[in-house]
């Protein structure tokens, strides 16, 4: 077994090595990183910063410019050989290091795999600071930068005055909080001079001083073309500044909820296909899944479902299970993963909840009851309504479909078959069907057979039961864009309901045109379409937008 990696963090100008805590936070809880033993995580404080603040030489200020002479004019190179020692001290013991930077620090690590070829096994650059010297003398252009910094507030009375001023800041707005929490940590630091008062750990005519160039796409691209085998250049981050690191640790997390009847597998082929979308790369961190109560994983078979027949008549039959009480179950279900997700710690992740059916509607529910909680919802034939007369029928018509259902077989093999050979799942995508049967059948060591995780007369409950229905109060609830999509062959969604939301709610909801040749099962029918209905409404939100400003935390 190969000696265990380091990864090695270098900040930007002005700020400390706590700035890179929200993001190893992050990656250590990554499936990949998991599986790899003995990693370690290495943020260093460069020259002039953090813990290694020096204020020995004093810097000197010229208006004309403005222009800052001081050592931190050379912060590069400065930078380049703290962490080539850094990394030779890893290095020297036979451990691969990968050097992770921005801005100033991604400069570094590139400036000191350029001296010593084979330092690194790799680098991973945010928007390193690069460009031709700076012309001196008379020629010298206008230093934007360095005016504005040296402009900025940095000595306070006590650290709650910091933190505050730092916290309702405008120009620190856009950062993510926990971020801007790890960087007051090392940034501020206590006054040598001055008892009580607080300063900033690398005072702004040294932050000044610093060679500052922005980012040229262009530029990188030409090299990247030039060195294929070298360099790779990755889309922007949309919505996103030079800060991208500070103003987004990490990028959205979507939110999936299946149909009565299904798995959390059935996403698979959608998320498959989103992952390859280019308006998702580096947008979106988290792709959840879960399987409903009674569902997949959370198979449960020890309260069995009483079947009676409405008012004696034997073309209705109805079942009695705690599940005829699903929009409440499943609401609370979708809130638990919610919850879930806040137990993680991620303060600034943007959701999206992508739903269907049962699925759909549970997280509907969740934002109405706890307004807030998402950042879009994309719904995919929620269902909602009274039960009425009307869907009484459709209720005794689903009820005794699903009663009279095979529900077991001899093996797995022999499920299989049945299924990929049933008439009723050949509109079916096939790897949708294959993805269903993952975790919808499973193999029951007691009854030696292969069985429906979910039993068909746990099924046949929700189709007996009640509806979604919401209150007018409820319905303009909603603090996020809310979408449906339906079928254009279906029986279970009607538009003109839907459309009565749009009018009266017009900035919450958006009923789109059905999906053609499609049933109340688009989703597995026509998985392909269904992507890219979700990727048409991810690219409207705002996370995904170029020019957005981070939204206020949901989880």
């Amino acid at each position: 077994m190969g000696a265990s990696p380091v990864l090695l963090f270098a900040h930007g100008a002005g700020f400390c090595k706590e700035i890179w805590a929200p993001i190893i936070r992050r990656m250590q809880q990554s499936a990949l990183l998991q599986h790899t033993v003995g990693v370690d995580f290495v943020n260093v404080d460069l020259p002039f910063h953090g813990s290694n603040r020096d204020n020995s030489v004093v810097a000197q200020v010229d208006e004309k410019g403005p222009h800052v002479t001081h050592p931190a004019n050379n912060a590069i190179a400065l930078a380049t050989a703290a962490l080539v020692q850094k990394a030779q001290q890893y290095g020297s013991a036979g451990r691969p290091v990968i050097g992770i930077g921005h801005s100033m620090g991604a400069a570094a690590l590139w400036k000191a795999e350029i001296s010593s070829p084979g330092m690194f096994k790799g680098l991973v650059l945010f928007e390193p600071i690069y460009g031709p010297p700076t012309p001196t003398g008379p020629n010298r252009p206008y230093n934007f930068m360095a005016e504005v910094t040296l402009k900025r507030e940095w000595k306070w009375p006590s650290r709650e005055a910091a933190i505050s001023f730092f916290e309702n800041w405008k120009s620190f707005l856009s950062w993510d909080r926990e971020s801007l929490s790890c960087w007051m940590q090392g940034a501020i630091v206590p006054d040598e001079t001055d008892d009580g008062a607080v300063v900033l750990a690398c005072h702004p005519t040294v932050e000044a001083g610093s060679s500052t160039r922005m980012y040229h796409q262009e530029i990188f691209e030409g090299i990247a073309s030039r060195h294929p085998n070298i360099f790779k250049m990755h889309a922007p981050m949309v919505g996103k500044s030079h800060l991208m690191v500070l103003e987004d640790p990490e990028g959205s997390t979507l939110l999936f909820a299946h149909a009565t009847g299904f798995c959390k597998q059935v996403w698979d082929p959608v998320i498959r296909r989103l992952k390859l979308s280019p308006l998702l790369q580096d947008a979106v961190d988290q792709y959840v899944t879960y399987d409903q109560p009674y569902h997949g994983v959370n198979r449960d078979n020890s309260v069995l479902g009483q079947v009676y027949y409405k008012n004696d008549d034997p073309s209705a039959p109805r079942v009695s299970h705690p599940m005829n009480k699903w929009p409440e179950i499943s609401a609370d279900a979708a809130w638990a993963q919610v919850q879930k997700l806040q137990s993680t710690g991620t303060e600034s992740r943007p959701l999206i909840g992508i739903g269907h059916s049962m699925g759909a509607a549970a997280l509907w529910a969740t934002e109405a009851k706890h307004p807030g909680t998402f950042d879009g919802l994309i719904l995919f034939e929620p269902i909602y309504g009274e039960v009425d007369a009307e869907f009484d029928k459709k209720a005794d018509f689903l009820v005794s479909l699903t009663l009279a259902r095979e529900k077991k077989w001899p093996s797995m093999e022999a499920a299989i078959a049945h299924f990929e050979n049933w008439n009723n799942f050949s509109t079916w995508d096939r790897e949708m069907l294959a993805s269903w049967i993952e975790g919808a059948v499973v193999f029951d060591e007691e009854q030696q057979a292969a069985v429906l995780s979910c039993d068909p007369v746990i099924e046949a409950s929700v189709y007996a039961g009640s509806r979604l229905v919401l209150t007018e109060s409820e319905l303009a609830a909603p603090r996020c864009p809310v979408t449906f999509h339906s079928g254009d062959r279906t029986k279970l969604f009607d538009r003109s309901v839907f459309d009565s939301f749009v009018a009266v709610h017009p900035n919450i909801y958006t009923n789109h045109a059905p999906l053609p040749k499609t049933s109340h099962l688009m989703v597995f029918e026509d998985p392909e379409s269904a992507t890219n209905a979700i990727l048409s409404d991810l690219n409207d939100l705002s996370p995904f937008q170029t020019g957005f400003q981070p939204l206020e935390s949901h989880l």
